[in-house]
């Protein structure tokens, strides 16, 4: 064929790539297969010579067979060329020729013409042996109406879960869905003889009615849950995590997941051969049912010898002081898959299976295998973006994740944008004091131009972070800085922070991460609390307090997601210093914080408009967030918020006590988080100030 060099991509003097000539050899098929030769045979050849690869594509062509379609108005040739069969089995015949119209016919109504009708025969076409195609599309169908007969469920639920809706096109496939998930929904609230069947009606060609007819039979309850065999869980311990309840329907899926509950419990006290078998005892009338669970507990198992395999440059303790069960230990099932996912986390490893060795003999010592692939631990990341506030913004971020196979982490994190640079040195030491806390140090060095003033901050912090739990996690630090403000809009405003300084702070953190998606989440929340207090005996010469305090919580409404959010803080100076340094005050206002406003325009200012930031802050966000299209997502959010000068006017009565902003947003899916599109209106009127802004940025608002 003439017209193959466009479709191969490999050319002659660049550096040969294994998977892009692999690429020019699928495409060269698809383009004879596109012209009808269904038996097309396409092999490469690489042939080196000394520093060069002469390529050569072998193509051995087999007979044509063209494709003659007739009476397709709504796709093209090439479209429904695609759909033959004759291009995976690579013959024609009366079986493929058959086998092919059939698969036309679904593929029409899989996109609404229900009466479509495709036969398919061989025939002469142009003198070669070929195949004719004729295609009775009939109109495009409608669904008009969908009704539910016959059910005491919720009809309006029941309707939600449906993916025939009215005014899509009708599609049989979606239609046995939607039977198969209202049985599901009737067997899952206890109709266990429940059937569904489906009726269409159609009042012209182009439309039809969809009615499910619901014949639910009797619901069956659960008279009483037994439980036989168990003598090292006490029967309370058991019930606890059951969903069966007595007096309630029925579920299959609860039945089936309760067994599993009970391997569970036994898997967590190291009863890892346990066995659990369930019988049903139907009444006659199948109204009621017992349930039994039948347990063999056999014998505990503990952890024997951890042998580590694949590890070539982590030192196999490292691995092994994150397997949280030491040998002698009952062998905690759910212990072992903690301590697997750890070694996963660490950041180095590309996977981590812990395999018992012998599992079928049964041993009351069970060995394992700690089998582990590396990946490489040399750190390099970069990107750009922009923000309302920074605008033009990037960083670069270098380091070693696994120091001489320690697991110590060493990293150089820059990043700039127009409005100032910030450089970190940060060295992380795991197992402090050989227990789970992980120590870091801090170089830092930071300018920054804020509204109103210039500030570099130069110093060092020291840190001990510990995971309390799975979820909760903290950490206690100390930070020693010097502060240098400059470019004051207002000295006299802002005079005991005009010059250098320095600051000496310990800080205690805590939070709790329970969202089920900390980029996108969809349900869950999150805690996060901070106290500080600086100057006093760690010297300095700033004296003062902080509380900080952080919430987000997440609903799922349908495809739809209510996220509430708050933040607040307050600040309190004391011995040396009569006000909280303006760079440690509360700012507000801004892409994360009440939209509508100007960064950090939110709350006190001086009087040319500066802000002045406060010693109290409260802000409240409300959003819902809805998909559009794809990766497209739309919001409604309502803000709201204040910064008080000090503790004592923290006022929440009055009517312009609080600042309120609304408006709607865009949200682009990313693999990095959302990209994030808002428009805010203020409530309420500022003399000399806008009431809606735009913000751009990456990340949701909290």
């Amino acid at each position: 064929m003439s017209d193959l060099q466009p479709v191969v991509r490999t050319e002659v003097g660049e550096v040969f790539h294994g998977p892009t000539f692999r690429g020019d050899l699928e495409r060269v098929e698809e383009r004879y297969l596109d012209a009808g030769f269904f038996g097309v045979e396409v092999r490469g050849e690489e042939v080196l010579e000394a520093e060069t690869v002469r390529l050569r594509i072998q193509v051995r062509e087999g007979r044509r067979t063209p494709v003659r379609f007739e009476g397709n108005r709504a796709f093209p040739d090439r479209v429904l060329a695609r759909r033959l069969t004759f291009r995976e089995e690579r013959v024609v015949d009366e079986f493929e020729i058959e086998a092919s119209a059939k698969a036309l016919t679904a593929w029409y109504r899989e996109h609404g013409y229900a009466h479509a009708r495709v036969t398919a025969l061989a025939e002469t076409v142009d003198g070669e042996r070929g195949v004719g195609i004729r295609i009775e599309e009939g109109p495009r169908v409608t669904v008009e109406a969908v009704d539910l007969t016959g059910t005491t469920l919720s009809v309006r639920r029941l309707r939600s879960r449906l993916r025939t809706r009215p005014g899509q096109p009708f599609t049989a496939s979606l239609l046995d869905q939607d039977r198969d998930g209202l049985l599901a929904a009737h067997q899952g609230e206890g109709f266990l003889d429940a059937r569904v069947t489906p009726v269409t009606e159609f009042p012209s060609p182009d439309r039809v009615r969809v009615r499910f007819v619901v014949e639910e039979g009797v619901r069956t309850l659960v008279e009483a849950i037994g439980l036989v065999g168990n003598r090292v869980l006490p029967d309370a311990r058991i019930r606890e995590r059951l969903r069966l309840t007595p007096g309630r329907p029925f579920r299959r899926e609860e039945w089936e997941a309760d067994r599993f509950a009970i391997l569970d419990l036994y898997g967590a006290e190291g009863y890892i051969y346990a066995e659990v078998q369930s019988d049903l005892e139907f009444s006659p009338d199948r109204r009621r049912v017992g349930v039994v669970f039948r347990i063999a507990e056999k014998h505990q198992a503990r952890v024997g010898d951890v042998a580590v395999v694949g590890n070539v440059r982590t030192r196999p303790h490292v691995l092994l002081r994150e397997f949280p069960l030491a040998p002698g230990e009952p062998y905690r099932y759910t212990e072992a898959l903690r301590g697997q996912r750890r070694i996963f986390e660490l950041g180095y490893i590309r996977s981590a299976r812990l395999i018992p060795l012998e599992p079928e003999a049964e041993p009351e010592e069970v060995a394992l295998l700690l089998r582990v692939e590396e990946r490489e631990a040399g750190l390099l990341s970069f990107g750009l973006g922009y923000s309302n506030e920074e605008r033009a913004r990037g960083f670069i971020e270098v380091g070693h994740r696994n120091l001489w196979g320690t697991g110590r982490r060493v990293t150089l994190r820059l990043k700039g944008s127009e409005i100032g640079y910030r450089g970190d040195l940060t060295y992380l030491e795991p197992w402090v004091f050989g227990r789970r806390v992980d120590g870091d140090a801090n170089l830092f060095t930071e300018f920054r131009e804020e509204r109103g003033f210039d500030i570099r901050r130069n110093g060092v912090s020291l840190g001990l972070r510990r995971d309390l739990t799975e979820r909760v996690k903290g950490r206690l630090g100390y930070t020693l800085e010097d502060v240098e403000l400059s470019r004051i809009a207002d000295p006299v405003a802002t005079l005991e922070d005009v010059g250098a300084h320095t600051t000496s702070s310990i800080a205690l953190s805590l939070s709790y991460e329970g969202r089920d998606d900390v980029l996108d989440p969809r349900r869950g929340f999150f805690v996060g609390s901070t106290l500080t207090y600086a100057g006093g005996p760690l010297l300095g010469q700033d004296d003062f307090a902080k509380a900080e305090a952080e919430v987000g919580g997440f609903l799922p409404l349908g495809p739809t997601v209510l996220a509430l959010g708050a933040r607040g803080g307050v600040a309190f100076p004391y011995a040396r210093s009569e006000r909280v340094p303006i760079h440690e005050r509360f700012f507000a206002g801004g892409g994360s914080s009440v939209r509508g406003f100007e960064e950090k325009r939110l709350g006190p200012k001086d009087p040319g408009g500066t802000p002045r930031g406060g010693e109290a802050v409260l802000t409240t966000s409300v959003e819902l967030r809805f998909p559009i299209w794809r990766a497209l997502g739309g919001v409604g959010f309502l803000d709201g918020g204040q910064v008080w000068r000090s503790v004592e006017e923290i006022e929440l009565a009055g009517p312009g006590d609080f600042q309120w902003a609304v408006g709607a947003g865009l949200r682009l899916r990313t693999p990095v988080g959302p990209v994030r599109l808002d428009y805010g209106y203020r409530l309420q009127e500022e003399r000399g100030q806008d009431r809606w802004r735009v913000h751009f940025t990456l990340g949701h608002a909290f």
